[in-house]
């Protein structure tokens, strides 16, 4: 589990959008006064056992994931850490994704089953969601993750078009430059693992078994 701290124990950081997109008719970062309305910020959480409870990402979260979650707790091992990072527009949460690094799964039976690869470095997607109002909105953050995961040296992508809309996931996710592998089940859920090459030349989809 994670847990939500203060903002003053939180690394944060914010990053100005530079690019020109259209996000769901709702906002336009063609025009200047949207672009200085919308950031990005980088949570990290560390696991300690708790979780998290604000009622905006649950709200988000409950609404794309159609559950009815109580708390949310980002993907990580006990004493390490995950991200979460949140598009803003006005203050107001429009959507997030949670990233965590693999290397955390290492000696975990089921490593390779769910996409790691040993002696890589992964980065693994979760929990992306948004809110309907803001469609669209994701664009962004992959492009953010991109450049993370680039100026922090990962191999390659991984994430799981989860049950909930399989095809029409699998279809989005394709678009950012994800790679079908192969269908998972978990608990009786049903995914499809993807997974996106960060380094030239590394060819994540031959080296997951």
């Amino acid at each position: 589990m994670a847990y939500y701290d203060s903002y003053i124990k939180y690394k944060k950081k914010y990053i100005n959008l530079k690019y020109s997109k259209q996000i769901g008719g709702t906002i336009d970062l063609k025009k200047p006064e949207h672009i200085e309305n919308t950031k990005i910020i980088q949570e990290r959480f560390i696991n300690n056992g708790s979780a998290i409870n604000d009622p905006s990402i649950l709200k988000i979260l409950n609404e794309a994931y159609k559950e009815d979650y109580k708390e949310f707790i980002p993907l990580s091992k006990e004493g390490h850490e995950a991200i979460m990072w949140k598009i803003l527009y006005k203050d107001k949460l429009g959507g997030f994704g949670v990233t965590t690094d693999l290397t955390q799964f290492e000696n975990d039976s089921n490593f390779e089953i769910k996409g790691g690869i040993k002696g890589a470095k992964g980065l693994y997607i979760t929990s992306i969601a948004s809110n309907p109002s803001y469609r669209g909105i994701v664009n962004i953050l992959f492009k953010y993750i991109d450049k993370y995961a680039i100026e922090n040296d990962y191999d390659y992508l991984l994430l799981e078009a989860k049950k909930y809309e399989p095809n029409y996931l699998v279809g989005l996710y394709s678009k950012y430059g994800f790679i079908e592998i192969k269908e998972l089940t978990d608990s009786g859920e049903t995914g499809t693992l993807m997974c996106k090459d960060i380094k030239e030349g590394f060819n994540c989809v031959s080296r997951i078994k």
